[in-house]
């Protein structure tokens, strides 16, 4: 369900919905990274993006996947989000 409101086009709703995936964690990241793919809208993307950078270190493991976006990405703000989520991650 808070997936869903990611789309929402109420920007204060998906706001709420990425500060409640970031603090679920582990289960909530394998349901975005499945999720992903099926996002067209970049604004969209870039909510899902925003649930990892806010998750820091904890989303080691999807820095591939975060990758893949940035490489495959036609989008520059899609690209930034995912190069600031790399980063947030990568902080020692």
């Amino acid at each position: 369900l808070l997936i869903h409101y990611l789309k929402d086009i109420e920007s204060y709703v998906a706001d709420e919905a990425v500060l409640a995936l970031s603090r679920i964690g582990d289960p909530a990241a394998g349901a975005l990274k499945e999720a992903f793919p099926t996002i067209e809208e970049a604004y969209k993307q870039i909510r899902v993006i925003k649930v990892f950078h806010l998750r820091g270190k904890a989303a080691q493991a999807h820095l591939p996947g975060l990758n893949a976006v940035l490489q495959s990405t036609q989008s520059p703000y899609v690209r930034d989000a995912a190069e600031d989520a790399i980063e947030a991650i990568s902080k020692p």
